[in-house]
């Protein structure tokens, strides 16, 4: 029912539409309070991180860039981006602070200019506008400083040979004013009003029934009813237990805070392989996401021999009629926990996914903010909450730019923003199901992500062929990876200096490359000469206390810089070690000593205390 009929049927006295009107949130719309307005619970987690970045980050940028060729009539153009800022006070929406609280605070439209850079003139306009477009996407945003939406418009020469005009749109919103459907309606909304407006006539689009701010308000109130208690209860109960981060292993170090430079990877499954994905979800009676979702699962699964796998999954979060044409930060994220068994087949994931699909979004309208803080989890800033992956369905289709006598196009700018470790973006096409691999080039290097494409793509198609086969039987490598694998890479046999020992081959790289690092943990690191000294000093000690050639030396210390040294020490004293691994039970470490007959054992200071009973029994 429309805001209208509820006015009519709230002043003819119905309380139904009275209330009707207080849960959309109309009279706190009426109440333009100096103030502000509160944020949604995803507003305030962006605001929070923002925070901790003095100085913005890009992170949270929304950027877009279109070719446009053809006859752009420049001040419609304008003038229709400026109705749809007009309509949405979203895009002039900033945040404040108040006693140390964020709120909205809703600008005029004047808040916002289209920007208009000539590049015809240029050497290398295609290169510049390139650059600037990266510049444009990495620029951050101040929360504080409307708006949080830029828009410019590069001008470029004329197509060779027709001469058609040339011009490259550049806009970018900070996620906590957007989300991945709101670009879609900005899209259709600009396509619509410029069409209008070139033909002289009024905007075609109706009044918005209500503004995000009237969202946020209409959330506070729910997520402060009982109703909300169901959906929380639900997803504690997802989540009881133990929460450990995917084992999945970088090729390089994760940085002390998360990082989000990223790089995109291409693919597309065959259309055998797609057609027969889509028929397997229709006889499973799920959807084509849910069947995608599962091959990306039982590779994480395969990958790590993990059996507690999550992964992240957007909810438009849209759930009235009302908000299907609105621009804001509407969406929900469900983090999607399953067990797998290398015994389960791909038909028995399925439907264990499924279900858990089906649980989260029956419970999705509890925001993903609010678990993160019910769990209460050791915080690690070096990767996301709960889960690294992310498994989206998208549609190309949707928000598609069609301007009268203008060709519309992508215009790759190379920017690629990396939220998550890994984000596969599937796209459902008439010639097959393609693949975006979005991932974090801080951690990953090119080469490993083509090969995780080509184990996905090799995983889906066994998938297609035997649905009902055991997870862990599914083929990920094809033969010419096997062969690397298993002789290529095996082939090690090299010249080696028979008659030398192992100390004096380190030896004869101390003296090769003295102040190379030789060796590093988290907290410190050796070169050549330094673990050489350490090691000459252990040698020392024991041949003080006349270790005979060949005798057995206990060593016991965890893993460390000094666990080395002592390794090449005893070597050099010409003992044999004995490796005592503290963790091992004392019953086994007694063992291990009388067996060996070991009389001197090299331990570190900090376990005596623990080893003392054990070490009665040696001489030295």
């Amino acid at each position: 029912m429309s805001i209208e009929e509820l006015k009519k049927r709230a002043k003819a006295g119905d309380p139904s539409a009275l209330q009707a009107l207080r849960d959309q949130g109309f009279f706190e719309k009426k109440e333009s309070k100096p103030e502000g307005f509160v944020l949604s619970n995803a507003q305030r987690r962006l605001w929070v991180i923002d925070q901790m970045s003095p100085g913005g980050s890009p992170a949270y940028n929304m950027p877009g860039s279109l070719l446009l060729e053809g006859d752009l009539d420049v001040s419609v153009f304008g003038r229709a981006l400026k109705e749809i800022v007009r309509r949405h006070e979203s895009l002039r929406t900033s945040f404040i602070s108040i006693d140390g609280q964020p709120r909205q605070a809703v600008h005029g439209v004047d808040s916002f200019a289209l920007e208009h850079i000539d590049l015809s003139d240029h050497r290398q306009p295609v290169e510049d506008a390139r650059n600037l477009a990266r510049m444009h996407a990495a620029r951050p945003f101040d929360l504080e400083s409307p708006p949080l939406f830029r828009a410019a418009l590069l001008k470029l020469p004329g197509s060779e040979p027709a001469g058609d005009e040339r011009h490259v749109f550049l806009f970018n919103l900070h996620h906590i004013i957007c989300d991945e459907w709101s670009i879609g309606v900005l899209v259709n909304e600009l396509t619509t009003l410029y069409l209008a407006y070139l033909k002289d006539q009024p905007s075609p689009l109706p009044d918005l029934p209500l503004q995000y701010k009237d969202y946020t308000a209409r959330q506070y109130r729910l997520l402060r009813s009982e109703v909300v208690d169901v959906h929380r209860q639900y997803w504690l109960r997802q989540f009881a237990g133990d929460l450990e981060p995917l084992d999945l292993l970088t090729d390089f170090p994760r940085s002390a805070a998360q990082t989000f430079e990223g790089e995109s990877l291409s693919e597309r499954f065959d259309t055998a392989t797609s057609s027969t994905l889509r028929q397997i979800s229709r006889s499973h009676g799920t959807s084509l996401y849910v069947t995608l979702l599962c091959v990306v699962k039982a590779l994480l699964h395969r990958y790590t021999g993990s059996r507690d796998i999550t992964v992240g999954c957007p909810a438009a979060g849209r759930d009235s009629h009302d908000l299907e044409n609105q621009i804001g930060f509407y969406i929900n994220t469900l983090a999607l926990r399953d067990t797998i068994l290398p015994t389960d087949t791909f038909s028995q994931l399925l439907g264990k996914v499924r279900e858990t699909v089906k649980g989260g979004f029956e419970h999705q309208m509890y925001p993903f903010e609010d678990l993160l803080e019910d769990l209460h989890l050791n915080r690690d800033l070096s990767r996301s909450p709960l889960f690294e992956t992310m498994v989206v369905l998208g549609d190309d289709s949707q928000g598609q730019l069609n301007l009268e006598g203008l060709r519309a196009s992508s215009f790759d700018s190379g920017q690629v923003t990396a939220k998550f470790d890994f984000v596969f973006e599937f796209f459902d096409e008439p010639d097959g199901i393609g693949l975006r691999l979005i991932y974090n080039r801080d951690l990953y290097v090119g080469d490993r992500i083509r090969a995780m494409v080509s184990h996905l793509t090799r995983l889906a198609r066994a998938v297609s062929q035997a649905p009902d086969a055991q997870i862990r039987t599914l083929e990920l490598i094809d033969r010419s990876e096997r062969h690397t694998l298993a002789e290529t890479w095996n082939q090690t046999a090299s010249n080696y200096p028979a008659e030398a020992t192992i100390h004096q081959l380190f030896e004869d790289q101390v003296a090769r490359t003295a102040t190379a690092t030789a060796a590093t943990t988290q907290t410190a690191s050796w070169t050549y000469r330094r673990l050489d000294e350490e090691a000459n000093a252990v040698a020392a000690t024991l041949q003080s206390h006349n270790i005979e050639p060949g005798e057995l030396v206990g060593l016991c210390t965890h893993r460390s810089l000094h666990l080395l040294a002592g390794v090449i020490g005893i070597l050099k004293a010409g003992g044999a070690y004995v490796p005592l691994d503290p963790d091992y039970p004392q019953d086994r470490l007694r063992f291990m000593i009388a067996d060996t007959q070991t009389r001197a054992i090299l331990v570190a200071e900090d376990l005596l205390p623990h080893l003392h009973a054990l070490l009665d029994a040696c001489e030295l």
